[in-house]
């Protein structure tokens, strides 16, 4: 029985005479605003003092969680020293073994009163607490003034045991709200007799929605992000059926969750609510791809750096004689100009060689000063030529007074490489147009990436960064963009996308200059 239960029986006449209303009635509502179970205490000594005319009241209440195993309260015209106090408990604490009522005298009571009665307060046929009464005349004297006590006194052993045990509960309950509060997680509960959300911590109603607590519970699909709660009902069954937790994952725009499922079980063994906890992993996603992506990079780049060192020497022998050829007098004027051919393509392809292994040749993790000009100079030589044959143009704007920025060469120039390799998938083949801009600002390196393709519809605008999307689905992974916008962000910068003047998408990729 709880204590509203107990007040609403008093004011019944359940077995209690009229000081029993009137305690109840004046305590009730002093009681519920108390703080800890000391306050009540002090509470309910202080009205008693009311309603008994005597010299001190004590109230004694035993905490096996506690060292002393006890706490008392003396309440009495004159604040009795802690000695006094100590002494009187520890005479009050008897009835807890012996559970029934004593009587003290002066002796008793080291001179300090006339006489006293202590009784213990029973709850559930246990002694909750003990109360005793004191009186600076003998002691039929002091059972004439409390006369009529005894016969609350199961009720306020009933008040006091079932004001201990809400308040503990109160006490519990407000720190694991407090511990849910904190988390960044997601948490809450959906009870299963209504499928409403019973519960939601706060990251959890920045997604579900303000005003969920358990005296207004919201439904499941109210929720404000559909797809949660289409994968809450599916796991629902599953969860039931095997009484064991479940995991899944789904994504939100640009966020991917992971949502556990775990069930909670009632006293008879069914299961009665599901406690979901959500979680933003979309970090932890893109470091997993970065990682899978660099190995997959770190590979390529070992068979490039052996392919590169394995074509510099015979590009060196077909240079070398080409140059040899040209100094022989006896080689006609027109083999002299095929030789010069040779000489100028075969240098071309050592430039191109020598700028591969520029590329591929900065490791993942090693940190220094970064030419972005240069980077940007590397992806046009390397790309240059296969964009020609196409037929698409690649046009250049560098700024010549461009500073160096602070960073990871090989995860700019990735950044930068699958942006431009998205323009120049888009871009039509003889008519294209790609332009690759830099510009210093205050306090950023601008890199501009435009392109005269279809452009990116403002729908979808959001969602292009997400890890495996894609409008490719013959051949994009969807890990391009996401990779990208990683990387840029891990130094500090960020991604704008736009229309360009040239009709088509507009990157703008911005980088922090170091601080001075």
């Amino acid at each position: 029985m709880d204590v509203q239960e107990t007040v609403a029986n008093c004011g019944k006449g359940g077995g209690c005479s009229d000081p029993c209303s009137r305690l109840f009635l004046s305590l009730h509502e002093s009681l519920l605003s108390a703080e800890s179970l000391e306050d009540l205490f002090k509470r309910l000594g202080e009205g008693l003092k009311g309603l008994v005319d005597i010299a001190g009241i004590i109230l004694l209440f035993r905490d096996e969680n506690l060292p002393q195993k006890e706490l008392h309260f003396c309440f009495s015209e004159q604040t009795p020293h802690d000695s006094a106090c100590h002494h009187v408990s520890q005479l009050a604490a008897r009835v807890f073994d012996t559970k029934r009522f004593i009587e003290l005298t002066r002796e008793d009571l080291g001179g300090m009163m006339e006489s006293g009665i202590v009784y213990p307060l029973f709850f559930h046929s246990r002694v909750e607490a003990a109360i005793g009464f004191f009186c600076i005349y003998p002691l039929e004297t002091l059972k004439e003034r409390i006369k009529g006590i005894e016969e609350i006194l199961p009720d306020i052993g009933l008040m006091v045991g079932s004001y201990r045990l809400w308040w503990e509960k109160e006490a519990r309950r407000r720190q694991w709200e407090t511990a849910m509060e904190a988390l960044e997680d997601a948490v809450f509960i959906v009870d299963l007799r209504t499928n409403r959300i019973s519960f939601s911590n706060r990251a959890a109603r920045m997604l579900i929605g303000e005003g969920v607590t358990p005296d207004s519970p919201v439904p499941i699909k109210a929720c404000k992000v559909p797809v949660l709660c289409k994968l809450c009902d599916s796991m629902k069954s599953s969860i039931v059926r095997s009484k064991t937790p479940k995991d899944s994952h789904f994504i939100d725009g640009e966020i991917t969750f992971s949502l556990r499922g775990y069930p909670i079980i009632g006293e008879e063994g069914d299961i009665e609510s599901l406690l979901f906890i959500l979680r933003d992993i979309t970090k932890e996603v893109r470091r997993n791809l970065n990682l899978i992506k660099s190995e997959r990079l770190e590979a390529i780049s070992e068979v490039l750096e052996g392919v590169s060192h394995s074509l510099n020497n015979p590009i060196a022998a077909v240079v070398g004689f080409a140059q040899f050829l040209l100094e022989r007098e006896d080689i006609s004027e027109d083999a002299k100009e095929m030789l010069k051919v040779i000489e100028r393509e075969g240098k071309r392809c050592s430039e191109v060689v020598s700028r591969l292994l520029t590329f591929v040749g900065t490791r993942e993790g090693e940190v220094g000063q970064v030419d972005v000009n240069g980077v940007v100079s590397n992806i046009a030589l390397l790309r240059g030529q296969a964009m020609l044959e196409k037929g698409i143009e690649l046009d250049l704007h560098l700024d010549p007074d461009l500073k160096f920025v602070w960073g990871e060469s090989h995860a700019i120039q990735q950044a930068l490489v699958n942006i431009v390799l998205n323009a120049e998938k888009v871009v039509p083949e003889k008519g294209g147009k790609v332009r690759i801009s830099t510009r210093q600002m205050e306090g950023w390196i601008e890199v501009l990436i435009e392109d005269n393709g279809p452009g990116i519809p403002e729908e979808i605008r959001e969602k292009i960064f997400s890890p495996f999307f894609t409008t490719d689905v013959t051949k994009g992974t969807g890990l391009g963009l996401s990779i990208s916008l990683s990387a840029v962000e891990d130094h500090g910068g960020r991604i704008e996308v736009g229309d360009s003047e040239l009709g088509g998408a507009l990157f703008r990729v911005l980088l922090p200059l170091p601080a001075k």
